[in-house]
């Protein structure tokens, strides 16, 4: 059973208020916790939704890892197209490479498509050395590969491929919701409804993240699908 390490959390949580002079105490509290779940090697990727810039987050990875070992194997990974920073578990990112066969892929339509080689590339292609701190993909990279990029980074199980289509103005989702004991919320996702079987999801999310997650679905409709 994952233990969320409150010792941990207190740690990145100083450091961001150190070095970030927005936001308030309730989104960086949330940004320590989503944090620490990478640091402890429970997913691979968090998307910062706490505002700083690139190089704020370097300097956060190099406080991190002179106070914690952990962030040795943490790197921010830099997506220019979309002004995204993603902190990156190297270990569980290398330990789901080269195929990422652990994602399935659907159109914003949808309908289930093969996984697009120009995704799968470009998640090859990023090199991560030990010693780095941040890492920067190629910019100008079009949405039809960002959007499923992020999804694998996240550890998603389902990855909307938007390959320039019109998004439906109304469509039915699944909403997926994945729980540590004590509700802490590892990932949360949605689905076109009944594409993919329940069942298949709730077992994808118990073999990434244990057996002890709690698995939520709910149903709703939306006026725009938002990737």
């Amino acid at each position: 059973m994952t233990v969320i390490d409150n010792e941990l959390i207190e740690t990145i949580h100083s450091e961001l208020v150190r070095l970030v002079s927005t936001g308030n105490s309730q989104s960086w509290r949330k940004f320590a916790v989503d944090l620490s779940l990478v640091a402890l090697s429970v997913r691979t990727g968090y998307l910062a939704d706490t505002y700083a810039t690139r190089t704020v987050f370097g300097k956060l990875v190099i406080a991190l890892r002179k106070r914690n070992a952990l962030f040795n194997d943490i790197i921010h990974l830099y997506e220019p197209a979309a002004d995204q920073s993603f902190f990156i578990n190297v270990p569980r990112f290398r330990s789901r490479a080269p195929e990422f066969h652990d994602t399935i892929y659907v159109s914003v339509s949808g309908h289930l498509v093969s996984p697009p080689e120009s995704v799968l590339n470009t998640l090859r292609s990023i090199e991560i050395q030990p010693t780095d701190i941040s890492c920067t993909l190629p910019s100008e990279l079009p949405v039809d590969i960002t959007v499923p990029l992020a999804a694998v980074l996240l550890e998603y199980p389902i990855a909307y491929v938007p390959h320039g289509a019109i998004l439906p103005e109304r469509q039915s989702l699944d909403v997926y919701e994945c729980l540590l004991s004590g509700g802490v919320t590892i990932v949360k996702f949605s689905c076109p409804s009944s594409l993919v079987n329940g069942e298949i999801i709730t077992n994808s999310l118990r073999l990434r993240f244990g057996t002890d997650v709690e698995v939520k679905c709910t149903s709703e409709t939306v006026d725009r699908l938002v990737l």
